[in-house]
């Protein structure tokens, strides 16, 4: 092998969609990692496996050997080759940060750009789970037969929790239970729920479910198998997985379920969630019917982590259907600035939403999140799962309201001219049309939400002095206003029937939602026993990381945690719900220097204003987006139910705003 330290890429063809393929050559367990690339063209449907897999630490290589020179590959890929190697025959593979030349960047923005069509068209992914050095099972296999006796935890199946619930049993008839002498089930711990723990924990802790791109590298292949050490399992087993899980644990296991213990609990549910998700959406894929939002997408993959943040928006791209018509704004390109690819993905949600200002709701947005403008979504931001599930429930109840009465949106962007030297703007507004509703007076303690005893009775304590806030009095059920109270408490909705377990039966509250008062109260107050599941679920999709608040108008709402006192409530043509404000008193110079922009005015790199620009419209006021709240008595405009309608037109005025 050569001592050269690098490869000589030979160029590829953008008119072709060329790809370099690698040959991996056939070896044993013992042998040096021997490859070749090679050139293809995705137009004619070259035949290759895709890998999946996670870099790990770039410092830290091993020489592999790429056309006899030495290349120096992440520890986790040389593992990854040795371990999917076969001794009998080639593999041909197409590996990411060996087939790219990661040098050149306009190869690696326009290569990223046909990955979707690269595990589209791939034969089968192979995921890389990784394994432990000093347990690899292939150094076990070079030992003499003699020193092998027991298998031990780390030579069992660690697929074998996965490989159960896949095959649809019952939680309960897993060897994890027994039952008493009374007939009682109990949770036991025999050897064998030991052994399948670990091996379950080997799976879920690998670093590949942390990371963005092996989210579409796991959605849009045809077929998949995952590879941890020496034992393997298909994909499609580990996202039934997920569904078989929810199925039992919801229905007839309720009670299994309820006697793991909290960590073995949380484990399951959190990442059986994880294989729900991506079943879901293999499912979508693959049937070819399928539209994925940016904002959903981020929501269900934002606790993945990319050591670019671009890649946030990038690793989505091929997952969030056709983008033909947005190919100006997000067609990767590294050489652009990370604030630049946030800006672009927002104003392209903006563009393919067209008259709906859903895609500026959720807790991404904001003054303090150092993006070119408050309304620039923050996609660099890594949340918990957990967290992300509320977000995107709260998603799913967007279309309940209709705080703007129907009314469309009509955004105008506005931007200062880049200036002398500079290729972006350093000031970016989102002119909208929209009507005051009122000034935030009080904001009071977030809610948390959490499995653990001091998140409980952190959610507890703050539940209580929204009460006290409120100045609702339980005692009064049929009041209004502990009926407008317990509204704002559980967001405006209500599952199907006090006690669902369904996802998808939200529903507008009514008068049946005042049967959990007494659920509730009896939590809040004390009782162990905690609360019916549809309500424990209703509650933390409404009020997690949110606070409550009271405007000086004597309306009630729930809020994000960076609210504060005198901040405006609008609702804005387009929204569905309210949005908080922040005024952003700018002084009459950089008022002034913002003027409105053509979308798709970019001039050799350099944003432009309309070429016709004449300022028609009279500007309010210039804004800061804290985010979208709910707030009660105005979810439904003049329709709301705490309003009559005397048939008079709304005298509140439409002003014309600009968010900075």
């Amino acid at each position: 092998m050569s001592q050269q330290s690098s490869i000589t890429y030979a160029p590829l063809s953008s008119e072709t969609k060329q790809i370099r393929t690698l040959t991996l050559r056939a070896g044993e367990a013992h042998d040096p990692v021997r490859c070749s690339l090679h050139l293809a063209s995705l137009e004619e449907q070259p035949i290759y496996e895709a890998l999946s897999y996670t870099w790990g630490d770039a410092t830290y290589t091993v020489p592999i050997e790429v056309d006899g020179v030495r290349f120096n590959a992440t520890e986790n890929l040389t593992q990854a080759l040795r371990h999917i190697r076969e001794a009998g025959r080639e593999l041909t593979l197409w590996v990411d940060s060996v087939c790219i030349n990661q040098d050149d960047t306009d190869e690696k923005s326009y290569q990223v750009g046909l990955m979707g069509e690269i595990y589209r068209q791939c034969t089968r992914v192979r995921i890389w789970l990784g394994c432990k050095s000093a347990e690899c099972g292939l150094r076990q296999a070079l030992r003499p037969v003699n020193c092998i006796t027991n298998r031990t935890a780390e030579q069992r199946d660690p697929f074998e929790l996965v490989r159960q619930l896949a095959e649809n049993r019952h939680i309960h008839d897993l060897p994890f239970f027994k039952k008493d002498q009374q007939g009682l089930m109990m949770f036991a711990k025999p050897s064998a729920f030991e052994d399948s723990w670990v091996g379950f924990l080997r799976i879920v802790e690998s670093a590949w479910w942390t990371r963005m791109w092996t989210v579409q590298e796991a959605i849009l292949p045809k077929a998949g198998i995952l590879t941890y050490d020496t034992w393997s399992l298909p994909l499609d087993a580990i996202t039934t997985c997920g569904s078989n899980y929810y199925n039992h644990a919801w229905d007839c296991c309720q009670e299994a379920v309820s006697l793991l213990p909290k960590n073995v609990g949380n484990a399951l549910d959190g990442f059986c969630s994880v294989f729900l998700t991506l079943r879901e959406d293999r499912h979508a894929i693959l049937s070819k019917d399928h539209y994925f939002s940016i904002q959903e997408q981020h929501l269900s993959y934002g606790s993945r982590q990319c050591h670019n943040p671009r890649d946030k928006v990038y690793g989505l791209l091929a997952i969030i259907g056709n983008i033909s018509d947005l190919d100006l704004w997000l067609t990767p390109d590294y050489s652009k600035s990370e604030q630049e690819v946030f800006y672009d993905a927002t104003v392209a949600m903006l563009i393919r939403d067209q008259t709906s200002l859903k895609c500026l709701t959720g807790a991404q947005y904001g003054t303090a999140l150092g993006n070119w403008a408050s309304w620039v979504r923050d996609f660099g931001t890594t949340f918990p799962h957990a967290k992300a599930e509320s977000e995107l429930n709260r998603l799913m109840m967007y279309d309940i309201f209709d705080a703007s009465e129907g009314r469309e949106a009509d955004f105008l962007l506005y931007w200062t001219l880049a200036r002398r030297g500079d290729e972006e703007p350093f000031q970016i507004g989102l002119g909208l049309t929209g009507k005051y509703l009122g000034t935030v007076a009080s904001v009071f303690a977030m809610a948390k939400s959490g499995s653990e005893l001091q998140f409980v009775e952190q959610r507890k304590s703050a539940f209580r002095e929204w009460e006290l806030a409120s100045g609702v009095d339980f005692d009064m059920l049929n009041s209004d206003t502990t009926r407008n109270f317990w509204r704002t408490m559980l967001g405006g909705v209500m599952s199907e029937g006090k006690d669902s377990t369904e996802y998808s039966d939200w529903r507008k509250f009514n008068q049946e939602a005042m049967k959990w008062i007494e659920p509730f109260l009896s939590w809040v107050r004390g009782d162990k026993q905690g609360m019916p599941f549809a309500l424990d679920r209703t509650l933390t999709m409404s009020t997690e990381d949110r606070c409550y608040f009271k405007t000086h108008q004597g309306f009630g709402g729930l809020c994000y945690p960076t609210t504060q006192a005198n901040d405006e409530l609008w609702v804005i043509n387009g929204s569905r719900v309210p949005f908080i404000l922040r005024s952003a008193q700018l002084n009459s110079e950089e008022a002034s220097e913002l003027h409105p922009g053509d979308a798709y005015a970019v001039t050799n790199g350099r944003y432009d204003v309309k070429q016709d620009f004449r300022r028609t419209k009279s500007i309010h006021g210039y804004y800061y987006l804290v985010g979208d709240c709910y707030l009660d008595g105005h979810m439904y405009g003049r329709k709301d139910d705490d309003k009559e309608d005397d048939g008079e037109e709304d005298a509140i005025p439409m002003c014309h705003i600009v968010m900075v």
